[in-house]
């Protein structure tokens, strides 16, 4: 320690005006001294007690030191780039009111919005300053025109030595395209946000259903590359909402370009979408085109004939669709009245059919008219919706022919009338028919007392009348059921009701209609014979048919 005061001593003495020779020497001096006492000291065993002392001292110190140092040089270092930065925009005239620099240490960011008429570029070429390790660009262009006072000189090319990143502001664009096939609507593309993409699938859903739209939208979440996209994005979501008519659809928008094209059912249709895209695309600033393709539609038209039975001449008027149909009516007209009794007056259209199934009712007519042969006269009128045919038979057989012939037309409704005279006639020839049965029905068709059980032969007799009856369909049939007087008259009432009843049921099973039959029970009060004997009571116990125009 008395060392180091005699040194100290000395420097004093020295002056100050000898400066920093002085201290050097001084200090080379102490350092001698100390390295010296050091040597003695380990000569002697002993560890030096600056050594001891001062070395984890010393790296502490200096440690200490270089942070201290380092604290104190990033942000100094920071804010010489940040006020570098603003001196070189100022310079190249280009006004930082609107913008922020920030630095971590030598890697900075320009943010905020850039003067109008300033661009990027500009500010690239105007950021020329060493010790910048890389620099991006994000303010956003200014929607301000610019004026020509605004507009700085930026012509400059930033060539320092510093590796300067210099990066724009990222957008996008609304790219979609809305595709309908077969009832589905397919969405792809990419939108800039969320709603955007809600927008248009609400639009479609509402076009097509929810079930029937397919979403492959993207979203970019950037900003729009040309303002106004949200306008367009609803622009083309009203396109889609007035294109449910569409058969197939393909719209896509492309920032400021919107074409639409696809087949639509009409021209009504075609003009209505049409509309909605100038109206639209209008309303949005955009460049709004279609083509829409509608299909030739074929003319149409209806099957109308009517055939004209008088004296014994077929006529045929009216309206078919081809030479076919006609050739069929003309045959059937000609097979059922003679080739030379035929006047085809019949127009050919040459149209598709109005209503589908039109041949089928023109084959349905031709059987009909085949079925004219007994007619004395007759009309049959066919309409793509119903065949009216009304008539007179001259006979039974006529009308069971022409009967069946109306019966099995499938294609269209019917309606058949024919004259009172020939149900009359039908009415004659049917009950002569059962009066012919009446001796096999009596002898067959009995009950033994108080039963209403039918037998084998009875069942027989009653099959010839179900094919009468099938051959004379006009008529109606009664059944009335008879007893003899053994009991009481009520019991005999009720008996007789109940054997008519048979016998009417059955007729029925065999394939009557049922509204054809009736059953009425007469009792004992019509009886054929007297009931004094037994052959007379079992004559009594009987069921007898009786034709009819109607009950």
């Amino acid at each position: 320690m008395g060392d180091e005061s005699d040194d100290s001593a000395e420097a004093k003495e020295s002056g100050e005006s000898a400066g920093s020779t002085t201290s050097s020497a001084s200090v080379t001096e102490v350092t001698r001294r100390r390295t010296a006492t050091a040597w003695l000291q380990a000569k002697n065993g002993k560890r030096p007690w600056a050594a001891r002392r001062l070395l984890p001292l010393g790296l502490i110190g200096g440690a200490v030191a270089v942070l201290g140092s380092t604290l104190w040089a990033v942000p100094h270092i920071q804010g010489k780039l940040e006020d570098a930065t603003l001196a070189d925009l100022r310079r190249a005239g280009i006004e930082t009111s609107g913008l922020v620099v920030d630095y971590d240490y030598r890697s900075g960011e320009i943010r905020g919005v850039l003067p109008p008429g300033v661009s990027v570029e500009d500010v690239r070429a105007a950021v020329d300053h060493d010790g910048i390790r890389s620099l991006k660009v994000l303010a956003t262009p200014s929607a301000e025109p610019a004026s020509d006072d605004d507009a700085g000189d930026a012509d400059g090319e930033a060539d320092g030595d510093a590796d300067t990143e210099v990066a724009e502001a990222e957008t996008g664009s609304t790219d979609v395209v809305a595709e309908l096939e077969n009832g589905t609507l397919t969405l792809s593309g990419t939108v800039l946000s969320e709603a955007q993409r809600d927008t248009l699938v609400a639009a479609a859903g509402d076009a097509v259903g929810v079930d029937n739209v397919i979403d492959e939208l993207e979203v970019s979440g950037l900003d729009p590359t040309v303002d106004g996209a949200d306008a367009r994005i609803d622009a083309l979501a009203a396109v889609l909402g007035a294109s449910s008519d569409a058969t197939s659809l393909t719209a896509t928008l492309s920032d400021t370009d919107l074409a639409v094209s696809g087949e639509v059912p009409d021209q009504d249709a075609a003009d209505s979408l049409t509309a909605a895209v100038d109206a639209s695309g209008t309303d949005a600033g955009l460049d709004a085109t279609t083509d829409l393709a509608v299909p030739d539609i074929e003319a149409t038209g209806p099957t109308e004939v009517t055939a004209t039975l008088e004296d014994g001449v077929l006529t045929l008027t009216g309206t078919v669709l081809s030479e076919a149909q006609r050739d069929d009516l003309v045959s059937a007209a000609a097979e059922a009245v003679g080739a030379d009794n035929v006047v085809d007056e019949l127009e050919i259209s040459g149209l598709a059919e109005a209503t589908p199934g039109a041949d089928d009712r023109i084959a349905d007519l031709a059987s009909v008219l085949s079925a004219f042969s007994g007619l004395g006269s007759g009309t049959a009128e066919l309409t793509d919706a119903a065949l009216g045919v009304t008539g007179t038979a001259a006979g039974a057989d006529a009308s069971a022919a022409l009967i069946d012939a109306v019966d099995g037309v499938t294609s269209v409704e019917t309606e058949l009338a024919l004259d009172e005279a020939d149900v009359d006639t039908q009415v004659a020839s049917l009950q002569d028919e059962l009066d012919g049965l009446a001796a096999e029905i009596r002898e067959t068709v009995v009950f033994p007392t108080g039963s209403t059980v039918l037998s084998a032969e009875a069942r027989a007799t009653l099959d010839q009348v179900v094919a009468a009856m099938d051959r004379y369909q006009l008529p109606v049939v009664e059944v009335s059921g008879h007893t003899d007087d053994v009991g009481s008259a009520a019991s005999n009432l009720a008996l007789s009701q109940r054997r008519a009843e048979s016998v009417a049921n059955y007729l029925i099973f065999s394939g009557v209609p049922v509204e054809r039959i009736s059953a009425r029970g007469a009792g004992e009060e019509e009886p054929l014979a007297s009931n004094d004997t037994a052959d007379g009571r079992a004559a009594n116990r009987r069921v007898e048919l009786t034709a009819l125009a109607e009950f």
